[in-house]
């Protein structure tokens, strides 16, 4: 699985604009079984600001759609059709993911046992 920036402007009247991909800290992580993820979050001073926006990526590689985890509630989320941009068999964009101030998981496969 390769995640690269995509070009996709943030949603009108939601965000002033999306982090640009250098300023998200990000990170991947593959399992033996071929299950992945793919941690991204925008680091905050958590005593003065509260983050909310959205990210979007280029993922190639892939066919499968990851599904979105949110490690705090522990919950897990199909992603939208809304929201895949299809560019071709193993390329697709997800735009306007929520990004906030802690890290969020990009899963593809059983990588989270539930």
């Amino acid at each position: 699985v390769e995640v690269a920036p995509s070009e996709h402007p943030p949603l009108i009247g939601w965000f002033a604009r999306e982090p640009s991909f250098h300023e998200l800290t990000t990170g991947g992580f593959r399992r033996p079984d071929g299950s992945a993820a793919y941690a991204y979050w925008k680091p905050a001073n958590l005593i003065t600001e509260t983050y909310f926006s959205s990210a979007s990526f280029r993922i190639a590689g892939e066919a499968r759609l990851p599904r979105l985890c949110d490690p705090m509630t522990g919950a897990i989320y199909e992603i939208p059709e809304k929201c895949v941009a299809r560019e071709g068999d193993l390329c697709y964009a997800l735009q306007h993911l929520p990004c906030l101030d802690y890290p969020l998981l990009l899963l593809w496969g059983d990588f989270v046992i539930q």
